[in-house]
């Protein structure tokens, strides 16, 4: 279960992010899916801010959620890339919950996972998912009638523990990465403007979009380069945007 990308960014407005995430001409020629989205992110606002009223003696620790992008490899078929998605949450929360001793089942799990809103995007060449996770976790359990019994005590998922098991889950370990920055200094040496790069470094800016303003202006003048043939540039503004972002 390998994945091209695993980016895990907070976000700033949540409203305007899932409007970009639906918005079909942000995402032309690409099939866009999702799991009742607005309803499910509703609802996991209204728990959490339910949760935080328990919560008031610790300041700051507001839940927010969390964009969490899995890209698969070119050629991953649509039936296929959101099964492979939800299951490398599944075993995602499963090493969570073993790591903080939760003691929740599969079923527990099952339930958590299906839970969380997503908005795929199918496109051959670039098929990804984004998830909307609560950056703070509660930690919870099911009783005998599989009623949901929320603790005081919370995760906070953004910790380096928590999301480093899903990068290294999806191929990131140190090793992976040395091997991606080697290819994409190659790409970068070929100075070329073909079609399938100018194509392969869209699809990678799409992952960075909607998560703020200040980016999303910095993307259009990197956009505008690629569209104007100024590859050399666009590649240089990308490396920027990966720096402060990955």
């Amino acid at each position: 279960m390998t994945t091209n990308t695993c980016l895990i960014k907070s976000i700033k407005d949540i409203d305007k992010y899932i409007v970009y995430l639906l918005n079909e001409d942000k995402h032309k020629n690409q099939d866009i899916i999702h799991n009742d989205v607005l309803e499910k992110t509703n609802y996991l606002l209204s728990e959490s801010n339910i949760w935080k009223q328990t919560q008031e003696f610790k300041k700051g620790h507001r839940p927010k959620p969390l964009s969490i992008v899995l890209s698969f490899p070119a050629g991953t078929s649509k039936n296929d890339f959101i099964k492979k998605a939800l299951e490398k949450l599944h075993l995602w929360i499963r090493k969570i919950s073993t790591l903080e001793k939760l003691n929740l089942d599969d079923n527990d799990i099952e339930r958590i996972v299906r839970s969380i809103p997503y908005v795929a995007h199918y496109k051959e060449s670039n098929p990804h998912v984004h998830f909307l996770f609560p950056k703070i976790f509660p930690k919870y359990s099911f009783d005998e009638n599989h009623k949901k019994i929320v603790s005081l005590e919370y995760i906070n998922i953004y910790k380096f523990k928590y999301t480093n098991i899903l990068y290294n889950l999806s191929g990131w370990n140190i090793k992976e990465k040395v091997l991606h920055k080697k290819q994409e200094e190659k790409i970068k040496k070929s100075k070329s403007s073909t079609v399938y790069l100018k194509d392969k470094l869209f699809d990678e800016i799409d992952k960075y979009k909607g998560l703020n303003d200040k980016l999303d202006k910095f993307i259009l003048l990197l956009e505008k380069d690629l569209e104007k043939g100024h590859t050399e540039k666009a590649i240089k503004k990308l490396e920027k945007i990966r720096r402060r972002n990955d």
